[in-house]
């Protein structure tokens, strides 16, 4: 039986692949991009989305690759799976 973390982070990563293929990226693409994401976050700090997207351009990625759902998809994924601390703010 999976645990309910565990089917949680599948639905996480299966949403985050269907958006992402959606917008015409391949699933190694994906996979890519994922990776990229969490070298940008892993050393810590403050970031934003449009942070996040320049860092990505600079690295090879269309501009605006990351939208804000695909980010928080990703954001709770490393959470779940990398016990990583991800502090969110909502700007107003």
């Amino acid at each position: 039986m999976i645990s309910p973390a565990v089917a949680n982070s599948a639905d996480i990563c299966a949403t985050l692949l269907m958006r992402l293929t959606g917008q015409g990226l391949e699933p190694g693409d994906v996979h890519r991009l994922v990776k990229d994401v969490y070298n940008i976050l892993r050393g810590g700090g403050a970031f934003t989305l449009a942070g996040i997207n320049d860092a990505l351009t600079r690295i090879g990625w269309h501009p605006h690759i990351m939208d804000t759902v695909s980010l928080e998809l990703l954001m709770v994924l490393l959470q779940n799976e990398f016990s990583m601390s991800i502090e969110t703010h909502t700007v107003h």
